[in-house]
């Protein structure tokens, strides 16, 4: 069993209304990639979050706190609930290159645009 598995198995053994097929299920109703344009305004950072035919948008006041809003805006247009959203959260879907996380925190970069790939050791069995 790998990492992974063992982790959620501990999750699971607390939380007894939370199942692993339901967690696998939300997991694989999230799309494989999304794309991510963002700028800077004021303190905050806006994004504009491209889904498949579907484009909609969050913010965040530092790059970890974007990076979340990315996430629970992805995990909120798929409909997972909150109790998965918050395992699903621990292991992070979409996770930015480093490279694109400095450019996020690099307050003289006013725009860029971030391609993101869902994670494959979240999805793996």
């Amino acid at each position: 069993m790998n990492r992974l598995l063992k982790n959620l198995s501990r999750f699971f053994r607390f939380q007894e209304s939370l199942e692993p097929e339901a967690f696998y299920a939300y997991l694989n109703r999230l799309p494989e990639d999304i794309s991510v344009a963002w700028r800077r305004d004021g303190g905050f950072i806006i994004g504009k979050i491209k889904d498949g035919e579907v484009t909609y948008m969050t913010q965040g006041k530092s790059d970890q706190e974007f990076i979340e809003m990315v996430n629970d805006a992805v995990y909120t247009y798929h409909g997972v609930p909150i109790a998965y959203r918050e395992i699903i959260s621990k292991v992070r879907a979409y996770n930015p290159p480093v490279s694109d996380i400095a450019l996020l925190g690099d307050k003289k970069v006013s725009h860029s645009q971030i391609e993101l790939r869902k994670e494959k050791q979240l999805v793996a069995s």
